[in-house]
């Protein structure tokens, strides 16, 4: 059974997160490292899936302004296509609406609008690059 909690920088699951997020987007996506740490993990609000001690799936909020970016959502390889990436937005999406916040947004990697928009986000804007990965912003009003 996979659980979802709710971590800071530097926690007792921050290595495995970073560990995660190395392996999905470093590892196998080939984002600059740079790019992949920065300062926002410093302030964010970090999800972990755990399953049987292990972390399968991260995510991150950031706020700013009455608005949440969502971001740097990551699932290992073997336990992809298990519903954890669902579960960490809807998980994501109940904390931003507790926070009181208006608006979230993320910018999704084109391939993955489709689990964005079953969740109500709407797409904003063109197309963009960032990390050599075609984006797209989507936005969720609350």
């Amino acid at each position: 059974m996979v659980t979802t909690t709710t971590t800071t920088f530097q926690s007792h699951l921050w290595e495995a997160i970073v560990a995660l997020r190395l392996e999905v987007y470093v590892d196998e996506q080939k984002v600059p490292l740079e790019l992949e740490l920065d300062d926002d993990d410093r302030t964010a609000v970090h999800f972990a899936a755990v399953e049987g001690g292990e972390v399968v799936g991260t995510a991150r909020l950031v706020y700013r302004d009455g608005t949440a970016k969502f971001g740097r959502l990551a699932v290992k390889a073997i336990h992809r296509g298990k519903g954890i990436a669902r579960q960490l937005l809807a998980v994501t999406i109940e904390h931003v609406k507790t926070a009181g916040a208006h608006t979230m947004f993320l910018d999704s990697q084109t391939v993955a609008t489709g689990l964005y928009a079953r969740f109500g986000f709407v797409e904003e804007g063109g197309v963009f690059m960032d990390a050599g990965i075609e984006h797209i912003r989507m936005v969720l009003k609350l």
